[in-house]
């Protein structure tokens, strides 16, 4: 945010609302200026997926970082319906040390980082994971309305993530007109963390442009 306040106003909008992806959307567009710059990060990714199909024409660019446009499988629901079982039953902490083991990239930082995100987790508490498993949960595949996306898009990410693997990010290059990707070396899942300056310096441009 520092990075970028001479070019923008930037604020941070938490995917915590509703009880499904359109309803945090929703949520989300209430309570955001008529016009902006979106970004969304993983599952932000997805908010701000479901935003530029609710209201495409108050976003005036779009950057994605490390996000999946695919809907979720069946692998998937029966892993955040184990997590979910875990954490309600008091297991929490396992699941975020778990989910934290391998994500990032192969660097000096990356332990500095799983201990940022792991922090992160136990901040945000059980209430909130399950409340963004939810999200995750009500998950649409977005592939087949990218192509409507006419504004100037970006799309961010760490060649060693696992979590959205750079494939996915070249699918969604390929299906929206006006995308380009930027690819990080030595970076998992986690970019903003990972490659902070990195990640301003191209949204710097990309606001700039």
């Amino acid at each position: 945010m520092d990075a970028l306040s001479d070019v923008a106003e930037p604020f941070v909008l938490l995917a915590t609302e509703g009880r499904d992806i359109v309803g945090c959307a929703a949520a989300t567009l209430r309570r955001a200026p008529e016009r902006f710059a979106l970004v969304g990060f993983s599952l932000g990714g997805l908010v701000a997926l479901e935003i530029m199909r609710q209201a495409p024409e108050r976003a005036v660019k779009l950057c994605l970082l490390s996000t999946n446009p695919r809907g979720s499988t069946p692998y998937n629901h029966e892993t955040w319906a184990r997590w979910r079982q875990g954490a309600l039953g008091g297991r929490f902490p396992d699941i975020v040390r778990s989910h934290t083991e391998g994500v990032y990239g192969e660097t000096s930082a990356a332990a500095r980082v799983r201990e940022v995100v792991e922090a992160m987790a136990f901040a945000v508490g059980v209430e909130t994971f399950l409340v963004q498993l939810g999200l995750l949960e009500s998950r649409a595949d977005s592939r087949p309305s990218l192509h409507t996306i006419a504004c100037p898009t970006l799309l961010i990410a760490g060649r060693q993530d696992r979590v959205t693997p750079l494939e996915l990010h070249h699918e969604m290059r390929d299906l929206i007109p006006s995308a380009r990707l930027e690819p990080l070396a030595a970076c998992g899942h986690y970019a903003p963390l990972e490659q902070p300056e990195a990640v301003s310096a191209l949204m710097h441009d990309w606001l700039r442009a």
